[in-house]
This record gives structure tokens, sequence and C-alpha cells, in this order.
């Protein structure tokens, strides 16, 4: 994972990669600008972009608010829906994979973090959880 450029993930079994529903991980935060902003190419390519907030995560101060981000993808002539999901249990990975099955989504674009071994072993983290099992390939931006 420190290869410098972006990548995709792919789970085992999949041989097709439609892109046409595209569903990117909006936290506000500088990574998940630039994860939203190096799959760009593939967000003009689809049919259907949805930016999804998993509310009830620790405050985020010092973020770019999701109508910022909408009128940055309009320039880019991305037309993209807004949704919140609430954060019921706490586990945003799990969300993130249920709405991705739920809504039958070709991709998860996400920022990318790298925690500590010991913060990892205690607390774990979204970007590893769907590193180790997410539905449909992954574009995490680190």
């Amino acid at each position: 994972m420190e290869s410098g450029c972006t990548l995709i993930v792919v789970p085992a079994g999949r041989e097709t990669f439609p892109g046409a529903w595209m569903l990117v991980a909006w936290d506000g935060s500088a990574k998940a600008a630039r994860a939203l902003n190096d799959a760009l190419p593939f967000l003009r390519e689809a049919s259907h972009v949805e930016l999804v907030s998993v509310t009830g995560e620790n405050d985020l101060g010092h973020t770019v608010p999701a109508a910022e981000i909408v009128r940055h993808l309009t320039r880019h002539g991305i037309e993209v829906n807004v949704l919140n999901l609430p954060a019921l249990d706490g586990d945003v990975a799990e969300i993130l994979r249920r709405h991705a099955k739920l809504t039958q989504a070709d991709m998860i674009v996400m920022g990318a973090y790298v925690h500590s071994r010991l913060r990892q072993m205690v607390r774990g983290g979204t970007t590893q959880s769907l590193l180790r099992d997410c539905p449909v390939p992954l574009f995490p931006s680190y």
C-alpha cells in the first residue's frame, strides 16, 4: 500500500467492472477529497454517483462540506446524489458494505488512513476492514 499511486482492490472472483454505480465514502477530510479527485475519470463515466456520509462519527472540525464537493463535481460535469447514513453501531465499514450491496454499487471510492499497529489491533479501522472484506472493488487513496 506504499506504491505512491492509486490502486483498485478487486474482490476475489470478480470478473467484470461495469463502473455504472459509484459510491464515494465522504467524511469531509483531505483524504476523502483526494480520493474523489483521483477517481474523477471513473466518476465522469459513471451513470450514477452517490456521495455517502456516515453520520455520528467523531466531530470532523476541519472538513469540506458535502455541498462544496457537490459543486466541485458539477463543475466537472458529474451529477451526484448525497446521502447521509446513520452510524447506529459505529461500524462505518459495515455500513458502507451493506449500502454497496443494497445499491449494487460497482465500486467504493474512499480516502484511506494508515494507523499505528497498536491502534489497528485495538480499534481496527474502516480502511483495513474494507481491504479485508469488501463486496465490490475498492478505490482507496492514501
